[in-house]
């Protein structure tokens, strides 16, 4: 489990990517979120820029006004709750330190209730009784989808004056990255059988961008004004975040839709629902005394 950080009233858990502010949740972007905990993670030294470009931007090249934009809007975000607090102090021709004193803690982690583990018991023995052949065969076949399938996105063409070229950057841009397995559809549009879409406008220097799946559900919309080289830069950014992401929750969709086709029952879903909750949540606990100090993680 990743540890939290609390500094002035705010809650900072790098687990689940939020901030909260005196408990209530805090919209940041996901370079914003990387800015931050970049600095509270180093908070006390200084942290020069092209070290911050590396933690922020890994594998993209991004120019220093970029840098300098984004620290603008997280330190806009800050103030609109807590007012005139100083966090994070400039240090000309060096880079930023983040200044506000800082506790850091690991979540306490918690017991399974005991209705969990009779529930589960009673699925397995459900489960092994009726279908325990079956459900092997599910985990062990061969037609399973291979770990290395990649999900697909369409970048439709960006309206407005060189939209095209943009978006051509951008399929470049993420077909190159490393550790980002993503094929990036040709033709720019026309695409319905992809996993996901992205779309947007150009207008002076202004762009528009949006991420959605293929089902309609939007994963971001954003909006930047800079020039065309760092825009270039943030969309490929942006996106190839969101795409190793999605990647592993699309696997998991897959998974879950094989098992409910396999007719586990009534039962087991809920069930399963609960016992990956708590894994996800990092509070498998078997033996002994809930460990960790400081706040939990539950907000």
């Amino acid at each position: 489990m990743k540890p939290v950080h609390q500094f002035h009233e705010f809650t900072l858990k790098p687990q689940s990517r939020t901030l909260l502010w005196r408990g209530q949740p805090l919209t940041l972007t996901a370079k914003q979120f990387d800015l931050l905990l970049a600095l509270v993670e180093r908070a006390g030294r200084p942290v020069d820029k092209q070290e911050l470009r590396e933690l922020v931007w890994p594998d993209v090249h991004v120019e220093e006004n970029n840098l300098t934009q984004h620290v603008f809007q997280l330190r806009k975000a800050l103030a609109a709750v807590a007012g005139d607090t100083t966090f994070i102090e400039t240090l000309p021709k060096t880079g930023y330190q983040f200044v506000a004193p800082v506790t850091t803690s690991l979540p306490a982690r918690r017991r399974i209730p005991v209705w969990v583990w009779a529930t589960a018991a009673l699925v397995l023995f459900l489960v092994t009784l009726g279908s325990g052949r079956r459900q092997w065969e599910f985990w062990m076949a061969e037609d399973q989808p291979p770990s290395n399938q990649q999900p697909t996105v369409a970048i439709h063409a960006l309206t407005g004056p060189n939209g095209a070229a943009l978006a051509a950057e951008v399929a470049a841009g993420i077909g190159r990255m490393d550790g980002i397995q993503v094929q990036v559809v040709q033709p720019l549009s026309g695409a319905k059988s992809s996993d996901f879409h992205l779309t947007g406008t150009l207008q002076n220097q202004t762009l528009t961008a949006e991420l959605r799946r293929s089902n309609g559900d939007v994963l971001w919309h954003r909006e930047w004004t800079d020039s065309l080289p760092d825009l270039t830069a943030e969309l490929i950014a942006q996106t190839a975040i969101t795409l190793e992401q999605q990647a592993g929750a699309l696997k998991v969709e897959a998974a879950v839709g094989e098992l409910e086709a396999k007719e586990i029952g009534e039962v087991g879903g809920p069930v399963a629902a609960a016992l990956l909750h708590f894994v996800d949540e990092g509070g498998l606990f078997l033996f002994g005394e809930s460990g960790g100090g400081g706040g939990g993680e539950g907000g």
